[in-house]
C-alpha cells in the first residue's frame, strides 16, 4: 500500500474504532492522496519539476496542516490532531501559535494531565510566538493540570492580559483554595477590567435563561465606554453562539462598541452584513467612520442615507 509507513497512526486508529465525520474523512483522504502523489511523483523522476516543487510547497504548508488539526480537534478526534502535531514535527514544519491553539484545544477533551503541561512548556522551550490567545489557551491548560505556579509565571510576565487572562487566574487561585493569590490578582485588576469582570459574569450566569436584548446592549455598551473590545467581542460571538437574532437595536450597539475601540473594519462588516438597518444603524456607521477621520466616507455613506430615504437623525458625541 502506498501509505503505508506514514506516521498517520494515531488518528488512523481513531478512525477504525469509530466512523469519521465526513467532512474530516474528505480531509483526511485528501491528505493522503496529496502524500501518495508525492510519493508518485518521486517515483516517476518528476520529484525536481518546478511546478511539482511549487505545489508541494502549497500542499505541505503550515496553514494546510493547521486546518487538518483544527478539523480534528473540532470534530472530536483529539489523537488525529496529535497525530498530525507529532507528523509536523517528523517532517520539519515549523509550527506557530494557530498550530499550538489547535493542538492545545484538541488537549482538551485528553485527561493525560503531564502530557498538556508538556505541551505548554514545549511552547516556551521552542520560543514558539505566543500572543495573546496563545498565552489564555496556556493559562487555562497550566490551571486544568494543577500547574498554578507555572500559570503564576506566564501569568506575570504577560505584557497584555484581557478579561479572559483575570478570570482564568481568579478562577484558578478560588479552586485551588489560594483565596490570599486570588486577592491579589484582584486588586491589581485594572478598573475596566473589574467592571467588565462583573458583565461578563451575569451573562455566564445565564446560560439557562438566555439574557434579554435589554441586557445584551447594556452589556455591548459598557464594554464601548470602558474601550473592553475583548469583552465586546466575547459577548458578539455569545450572540451567534446562542442563535440571538440581531434587531437593530443590537446591531447598532455592536456597531457602536467596535466603532469606539477602534475596530473600523469590524463595525463595517456588521454594518454591510445587516439584513435590516433602521436610521440608528446608519447613524453609529456614519459617527464611526467620522470618529477615526474618515470624513469622505461618513459623507458617502450619508448620501445613501439620502438615497435609501432614511430620514437622518443628530447624534451627539
Amino acid at each position: 500500500m502506498l501509505c503505508s509507513g506514514i506516521f498517520f497512526d494515531p488518528f488512523s486508529a481513531a478512525s477504525s474504532s469509530q466512523s469519521l465525520p465526513s467532512h474530516l474523512a474528505l480531509e483526511l483522504k485528501a491528505f493522503q492522496v496529496g502524500r501518495v502523489l508525492h510519493g508518485m511523483a518521486i517515483k516517476a523522476l518528476l520529484g525536481s519539476d518546478i511546478f511539482i516543487l511549487n505545489s508541494l510547497v502549497h500542499f505541505y504548508d503550515v496553514v494546510s496542516w493547521n486546518s487538518m488539526i483544527k478539523a480534528f480537534a473540532q470534530g472530536g478526534f483529539p489523537e488525529g490532531a496529535l497525530g498530525l502535531f507529532r507528523g509536523m514535527e517528523k517532517e520539519n514544519v515549523k509550527l506557530n501559535d494557530v498550530t499550538m491553539l489547535g493542538v492545545l484545544s484538541a488537549c482538551t477533551k485528553k485527561l493525560d494531565l503531564e502530557f498538556r503541561k508538556w505541551l505548554c512548556s514545549y511552547i516556551e522551550r521552542n520560543e514558539i510566538s505566543v500572543n495573546l490567545t496563545l498565552s489564555n489557551a496556556m493559562l487555562g491548560m497550566y490551571m486544568k493540570c494543577g500547574s498554578v505556579e507555572d500559570a503564576k509565571r506566564l501569568f506575570d510576565k504577560m505584557q497584555e492580559k484581557d478579561i479572559f487572562s483575570w478570570t482564568t487566574m481568579l478562577d484558578g487561585y478560588a479552586m485551588f483554595g489560594e483565596y490570599d493569590e486570588a486577592q491579589r490578582v484582584s486588586d491589581a485588576m485594572p478598573l475596566e477590567s473589574q467592571v467588565a469582570l462583573v458583565v461578563f459574569r451575569e451573562l455566564q450566569l445565564s446560560k439557562d435563561a438566555k439574557p434579554d436584548e435589554v441586557t445584551l446592549v447594556c452589556a455591548v455598551s459598557a464594554s464601548a465606554q470602558l474601550g473592553a473590545i475583548d469583552l465586546g467581542r466575547w459577548i458578539d460571538v455569545y450572540i451567534k453562539k446562542h442563535g440571538i437574532k440581531l434587531n437593530c437595536h443590537l446591531t447598532t450597539s455592536l456597531i457602536d462598541m467596535y466603532a469606539m475601540c477602534g475596530d473600523q473594519e469590524k463595525a463595517l462588516e456588521l454594518f454591510y452584513s445587516a439584513e435590516r438597518k433602521d436610521v440608528f444603524v446608519w447613524s453609529a456607521m456614519i459617527a464611526g467612520l467620522a470618529m477615526h477621520g474618515h470624513g469622505r466616507a461618513a459623507i458617502d455613506l450619508f448620501s445613501k442615507v439620502l438615497e435609501a430615504k432614511v430620514k437622518p437623525v443628530a447624534t451627539k458625541r
